[in-house]
């Protein structure tokens, strides 16, 4: 039953991967994905070869089995997916392929700073964000911009939001709508939501217990999620969004240091539903038995607001509760060495997914979260306290064969950030927000992964009328990054030699990196950034260190006219 189409790609967990797809008419039943570490020659379409083709095709399938039956052996105390394989796919399909050999493994979507605000007012300006007076009157009160004559009149009328202000629900939905229009062919493997649900300034909104309402507000955004994509199809038998903790989704903004346990505990089944509770055991695959990963997540959840889950055979996914680490956040006394033990976890679970490598069977790990460790792009501050930086660079590049990458938002525009040492392949890279709160347009990436491996991601972004109201709020793609910046692949030695080193004198790409920081392409302040030599300077500098000392002696030597440092 197998036709001629056979390609071989270089795919985990088997060193290579034999496609054989069926070259049937239309409706043909017939697909295999096989693997073996054996050369298969292109098969003859004439019939006086197809008996050799369909011998040679039995002899991949018996070295595949052997193969791929030592591969799923190792897993079978490894992390499973949620769901058993359906029995339409064949016995050794083993993660998702669009074509033989060249086609993506699958796409993921990554949504940031949804920021959702259930009072936003089009009729009210920025001055009193966007809130009627009334919510807020103890706030206002006392604050310079905002009383009740500011608070009458002075918006847009935009429905769909204003910059400087956070989102409505309307946007919410239209920003998810579009997501899921945009999703490609099969949709989308899993859904990335990195932290900050809840709107800016809760405490402008009630003097007492503000719990119930910062929950209310995560569960309004997970709802919406969920009815937005209510079936996500998966090629890895596993449907659902995994979510990560931003910095106003506490009880207090960045929250306060040791007081936060049940508050991680009362999130951890509307935000964990699948690891909430004790599953039974499932077969999985040749090997025994294995377990979803209940025991890890519903306890360190709970405990620390983190957790990890097995994507895929090949994908681990690392969620980190990074407002921990935050500059912000408010230690009584001093700073703990490992907040929530955090750390020292982390490090066990990169161990336990090293210590899975079998020959070219590698796994991986995507680390997520919300604050990255690196500065912003506004003031150029940095976003961690620097012990807690070592801290984590130092077990980043202990563990760098095992980290598929590194996803953040927080910032509220779309950027990367260089690590310190070489062994890291991929950038730090922060995807842009949902919310308009810092001056961005909303958007949001989908991204192309085969295997353990990011190709490449796309942003999509619409634009806010800033003057007055508009009739619809449509999501278009922006860019795809390997095309806009000529990058062979995504690894960092790419980003360093052709896009942040020629920041500094390609004014075509500085222009480009521009528009894309907050997806805006006009405007004083953009034609006024977009002139400024020492903008220029500290965001290239921001680009390539985490450290403020670093990034200080950077800007000065780029200056100087020196070598950057």
């Amino acid at each position: 039953h197998f036709g001629a189409t056979i390609g071989v790609s270089e795919e985990c967990p088997s060193a290579r991967r034999v496609a054989l797809m069926d070259d049937s008419p239309p409706g043909g039943q017939y697909r295999a994905l096989v693997a073996g570490p054996v050369e298969v020659a292109k098969a003859a379409t004439a019939s006086r070869w197809r008996r050799s083709v369909r011998l040679r095709t039995a002899l991949v399938c018996v070295c595949a089995g052997a193969w791929l039956l030592l591969c799923f052996q190792r897993h079978a105390a490894a992390l499973a997916v949620a769901t058993a394989p359906s029995t339409a796919q064949a016995a050794f399909a083993v993660g998702p392929a669009t074509s033989a050999a060249t086609g993506p493994s699958g796409y993921f979507l990554h949504i940031s700073d949804l920021h959702f605000d259930p009072w936003y007012n089009a009729s009210i300006g920025p001055d009193c964000f966007c809130n009627d007076y009334r919510r807020q009157a103890a706030w206002c009160d006392a604050a310079p911009t905002c009383n009740a004559t500011a608070c009458e009149g002075g918006g847009t009328g935009n429905v769909f939001g204003q910059r400087g202000c956070d989102m409505p629900e309307v946007t919410m939905h239209a920003a998810l709508a579009a997501a899921a229009a945009w999703a490609p062919a099969g949709g989308y493997d899993f859904i990335l939501l990195t932290g900050d649900y809840v709107r800016h300034k809760v405490r402008r909104l009630v003097a007492g217990d503000k719990r119930p309402l910062v929950r209310g507000i995560i569960k309004q955004v997970i709802a919406a999620v969920r009815q937005n994509f209510p079936h996500t199809k998966v090629h890895h038998n596993f449907a659902g969004a995994f979510y990560a903790l931003g910095n106003d989704d506490f009880v207090v903004d960045y929250g306060r240091g040791g007081s936060e346990d049940a508050w991680f505990a009362s999130l951890a089944q509307s935000m964990l539903p699948p690891l909430g509770g004790s599953p039974a055991p499932r077969k999985a695959r040749p090997g025994g038995e294995v377990k979803l990963l209940a025991p890890l997540g519903s306890t360190t959840f709970p405990d620390g607001g983190y957790f990890m889950q097995s994507l895929t055979q090949e994908l681990y996914l690392a969620s980190l509760n990074t407002v921990i680490y935050a500059q912000e956040h408010a230690w009584t006394g001093q700073p703990p060495e490992d907040p929530y033990g955090q750390f020292a976890w982390l490090g066990r679970m990169l161990d336990f997914v090293s210590s899975q490598a079998r020959g070219h069977c590698t796994p991986k790990v995507l680390i997520v979260g919300h604050i990255p460790p690196a500065l912003n792009n506004y003031d150029f501050s940095p976003q961690w306290r620097e012990e807690y930086i070592d801290a984590y660079t130092g077990l980043i590049d202990r563990h760098a064969g095992v980290v598929a990458g590194q996803l953040f938002g927080h910032l509220h525009l779309d950027a990367f950030r260089l690590m310190s040492s070489a062994r890291v392949r991929l950038p730090v890279f922060v995807s842009g927000g949902i919310s308009p709160v810092f001056e961005n347009n909303p958007s949001f990436r989908v991204w192309e992964y085969r295997g353990a491996e990011l190709l490449d991601y796309t942003v999509y972004g619409a634009t806010l009328n800033r003057h007055g109201p508009q009739e619809s709020l449509l999501f278009s793609q922006r860019y795809r990054a390997r095309d806009a910046y000529g990058l062979r692949s995504l690894a960092a030695a790419e980003w360093r030699s052709k896009v942040a080193a020629p920041l500094l004198w390609n004014d075509t790409l500085w222009e480009q990196y521009l528009d894309a920081l907050w997806q805006r392409y006009s405007g004083k302040a953009h034609f006024r950034l977009l002139a400024s030599r020492e903008f220029r300077v500290r965001s290239y500098c921001a680009a390539m260190h985490a450290r403020a000392g670093e990034f200080d002696r950077c800007v000065t030597a780029t200056l100087a006219g020196g070598a950057a440092a």
